[in-house]
């Protein structure tokens, strides 16, 4: 039989059943693709106690990020990745990784000791030639590192590798190393390494893991082992997180182990001999019965009459003789209904009836109660089985409906490991509709559905890109002691402009109003600002220009009327959005006034532009729609534009915003921004909860949101 060789990786990782707001415990594997797979597999897991679980996410997001920027830039790059010292680059993107979280840390003013963070972070790159791995990694913390290694007698070794690691003085600066110096070494065919929390270490030692890993393979090891944490009491809000690495064997056909095989007979038989004995045991009553009412029907009728039946009985044959143990059968039956309801109907019957039980012997007495017994115990057994088969066919669906959902949430994870996040996030939508309909009458499957609510939304907050954030005040603008609500803002160079609907323009320096411009042409609704330019729209209508301190009233000629201006200022260029005929106008500034409208759009293909409410430019044309969807325009012509699908989805976005010196498109809508780059990938999403009221303005100013 064929025999390959390649890296099997494979994680655990199980939450705990009773979670704590300052403990979070993440794991991670990259996937290399294309020239990335010269340097093999970054993988690690990460533990950060007695911090805030939102400061935790950002930590751990900060480092899984800039360690797969820092370390896999370097192999791609290279002009000969092959020829590269793996651990000179893991040690470089460590450092990188370090220096930026401890600038995080110093900005976001978080207290983050060194002794809250606990990790193993490594490099495992396979050799399908020499069939073995080279491992590098560093460690700090309570996360232990442990080698099965097979010896010459095949035996399998325990080697706890931190403890007979050589050790390196950490210094103690809080700023200056998250990160240790790192260790490297090979694992060679057949043997394994894991890395593992201190929880799953003391829970499953590695006397006990060493066992299971040498007579199973690792997929199977892996889910014996989920199964015994699963099954498992535990009060801590530890998590449960290892990642094997073994070099082994792939076959290219399947075999059903021994082991299995061994089970499935197992499980057969029991079916086999389950299905047996319930008929079995139906009959000997009904035998019984039978066998009581010929000794009472011989008391009443005489030996003569059981000659007879013996008699037909042998002369008949078989047929006949079962054609009357199915008539008897029958006939039972219906003479006891028939004698129940002359019972119940006939007071002549009942008194019969005393009457013949007070002449009954005290013997057939207990005979008569015994068979009531039997009957009883008989059709409360059926009842029984019928309840247990109902019960197993809703366990079964259970079970089935929960496996369902779990394979929607793996889908998910794989999607979104290879970055198809549209489709991962329609994957973790469907288990979330699931997930609805799944019961929770019992405290199992009220566990079974945290534990999938716990993974749906591990993964929906990756895909959704989520940040909470706390604003910071720049200037807070007031008139008779009272707060003005601002309704626009722009800057040009270091100076912003503002208004609140009003016909009044504040001029902002140095977080101050250092002048107000009144306009006698109605109030501000809209600022255009380009470069040095700045173009004021007002209730009227009227375009103002502020030059030289003043504002200057222009000529423009509004195509058909408009009464809602959504427009954007490019060089010397308006472009205004028509919504109610779906086209783009273009007027030219020429001295004092501006040019009559040109038709822009020339093709717009299937855009709709009816709900437009903004607008942005950096040389192609971006119009926002009130549901979020964004069409581009180059040129005049409608341009492909694969937008990401965004959770929770936009019904009220207000501004578009980019420009020829931004890589990103920003969205706002009420308390939230939405960053996209110019494809259409999600970036990120920035909820501003701790507003009192709604955003009405945004402006990107570098790449910091102002």
């Amino acid at each position: 039989m064929e025999t390959d060789h390649d890296i099997s990786l494979e994680e655990i990782y199980i939450p705990a059943k009773h979670s704590k707001d300052n403990y979070l415990c993440e794991d991670f594997i990259i996937y290399p693709d294309g020239k990335e797979k010269h340097g093999g597999y970054v993988l690690g897991i990460i533990e950060i106690r007695a911090t805030a679980i939102e400061e935790s996410e950002k930590v751990i997001k900060l480092i899984v990020n800039t360690l797969k920027e820092k370390y896999y830039n370097q192999i791609n790059t290279s002009p000969d990745p092959t020829k590269l010292n793996l651990e000179t680059i893991f040690e470089y993107a460590l450092q990188k990784t370090n220096d930026a979280l401890a600038e995080f840390v110093q900005i976001s003013h978080i207290n983050f000791p060194l002794e809250n963070l606990n990790y193993v972070i490594a490099v495992a790159k396979p050799n399908n030639q020499t069939k073995d791995i080279d491992f590098i990694f560093a460690q700090r913390g309570l996360l232990n590192v442990s080698l099965l290694h097979k010896t010459k007698q095949n035996n399998f070794k325990i080697i706890n590798v931190i403890e007979n690691a050589p050790k390196f003085q950490e210094a103690d600066d809080f700023g200056l190393k998250f990160f240790a110096s790192t260790l490297n070494g090979k694992i060679y065919h057949h043997d394994t390494i894991y890395l593992a929390t201190e929880i799953f270490q003391n829970y499953i030692p590695p006397h006990k893991v060493n066992k299971i890993l040498a007579t199973n393979d690792l997929g199977t090891s892996i889910d014996y082992f989920k199964s015994i944490i699963n099954n498992t009491d535990n009060n801590s809000y530890l998590t449960y997180a290892a990642i094997f690495i073994r070099m082994q064997e792939r076959k290219s056909s399947t075999e059903t182990p021994v082991s299995q095989q061994s089970i499935d007979q197992l499980m057969s038989t029991k079916d086999k001999t389950e299905k047996f004995l319930t008929p079995t045991f139906t009959l000997n009553i009904v035998d019984f019965l039978g066998r009581i009412w010929i000794k009472l029907h011989h008391k009443k009728s005489g030996a003569t009459l059981q000659g007879m039946k013996q008699n037909k009985k042998m002369h008949f044959g078989v047929i006949k003789y079962l054609f009357n143990a199915i008539l008897i059968c029958v006939s039972y039956p219906v003479k006891a209904v028939i004698k129940l309801y002359k019972l119940a109907t006939n007071k002549e019957e009942r008194g019969k009836f005393k009457e013949q039980l007070k002449s009954l012997h005290l013997i057939n007495k207990g005979i008569l109660i015994a068979v009531g017994a039997l009957v009883i115990v008989l059709v409360g057994s059926i009842f029984w089985l019928n309840y247990r088969q109902d019960v197993k066919k809703q366990e079964l669906a259970y079970t089935d409906s929960v496996q369902a959902i779990q394979n929607l949430v793996n889908d998910a994870q794989v999607n979104l490991i290879y970055k198809d996040e549209n489709k991962s996030l329609t994957l973790i939508k469907q288990a979330e509709a699931d997930l609805a309909t799944l019961p929770q009458d019992n405290n199992n499957q009220k566990a079974n559905y945290e534990e999938l609510v716990k993974q749906i939304g591990n993964i929906k907050n990756k895909l959704l890109h989520i940040e909470k954030v706390v604003p910071q005040l720049v200037t807070e603008i007031s008139t008779n002691d009272t707060t003005l609500p601002l309704s626009g803002l722009c800057q040009v160079g270091e100076t912003i402009y503002t208004f609140s609907r009003s016909n009044t323009l504040l001029e902002i320096n140095n977080q101050v109003v250092s002048k107000k411009i009144t306009s006698d042409s109605g109030d501000f609704v809209t600022l255009f600002c380009e470069d040095t330019t700045i173009f004021a729209l007002t209730n009227q209508n009227k375009l103002l220009e502020y030059k030289d301190g003043r504002l200057n009233a222009l000529t423009i000629n509004w195509m058909g009327g408009l009464q809602t201006i959504i427009g954007a200022l490019y060089g010397d260029r308006l472009y205004v959005v028509d919504p109610i005929n779906e086209q783009i106008y273009k007027h030219q500034k020429v001295d004092n006034k501006f040019n009559d409208a040109q038709n822009w759009v020339k093709n717009k293909k299937d855009a709709n532009l009816q709900t437009a409410t903004s607008i942005a430019i950096d040389g192609n044309i971006y119009v926002l729609n009130k549901d979020g969807k964004i069409n581009k325009f180059y040129n005049g012509e409608s341009q492909d534009f694969k937008q990401a699908l965004i959770e929770p989805a936009l019904t009220n976005a207000q501004k578009i915003y980019t420009n020829l010196d931004l890589a990103n498109i920003y969205i706002l809508e009420d308390k939230r921004i939405i960053v996209l780059n110019k494809d259409g990938g999600l970036v990120n999403q920035y909820a501003i909860d701790s507003l009192n009221s709604s955003i009405s303005d945004i402006m990107v100013y570098s790449i910091k949101l102002k």
